[in-house]
């Protein structure tokens, strides 16, 4: 990726369009994309959601991580942890776990 060099203020947009490039190619329907950074965050992304199967839940857990793993492959900060616990957290609502196992210390730091 030594072609173009983002810079650090275009991180919520190269973060935004990974979550909105992968929610395409998984035949999710886009509502918005927004790069203006507000209050909560950089941006977001709004698609139809579809957690209906495991291979639906899968999908989703792709698109929330895809837009830290775009701003990672152009060295860009992520920013990313609320993706990151909403990924974990319909993990966890599918296949929950006890209290002794060590996930549960990742959902108490989100």
């Amino acid at each position: 990726m030594d072609e173009y060099k983002f810079l650090p203020h275009q991180s919520g947009a190269v973060h935004e369009a990974g979550h909105a490039v992968i929610s395409w190619t998984l035949g999710r329907r886009l509502i918005r994309v927004c790069i203006v950074r507000d209050a909560e965050g950089d941006g977001y992304t709004d698609h139809v959601p579809d957690a209906t199967t495991d291979q639906d839940l899968i999908a989703e857990v792709a698109i929330a991580l895809a837009g830290d793993r775009a701003a990672e492959l152009w060295e860009l900060a992520t920013g990313a942890g609320n993706d990151r616990c909403r990924a974990l957290a319909m993990l966890l609502q599918k296949f929950p776990q006890s209290e002794s196992q060590p996930i549960v210390n990742d959902v108490q730091r989100c």
